[in-house]
């Protein structure tokens, strides 16, 4: 991740308290991602096959948790380089 293209869109998006709002972040995601929302705006954007292979078969919301936590975490890491 490149933290110098990154720290330059926060300050050009004008976000305040970056750090607070990505830990925030990390905390919620495991229950907005398996929240009913969220399978339900999911369902209705993605093809009935593709929610079938995917957010509908157990497990798969836990990986996108994972796979969503690390990417933030390794923000995370970049914007404190």
């Amino acid at each position: 991740m490149n933290s110098a293209w990154l720290s330059a869109k926060i300050v050009d998006y004008g976000v305040a308290d970056y750090q607070g709002a990505l830990e925030r972040r990390l905390v919620a995601l495991p229950e907005i991602l398996h929240g009913r929302a969220f399978g339900a705006q999911m369902a209705r954007f993605l093809p009935p096959a593709l929610v079938q292979r995917t957010i509908a078969q157990r497990g798969f919301l836990d990986y996108l948790v994972a796979a969503n936590q690390g990417l933030l975490e390794r923000a995370r890491e970049a914007v404190q380089r």
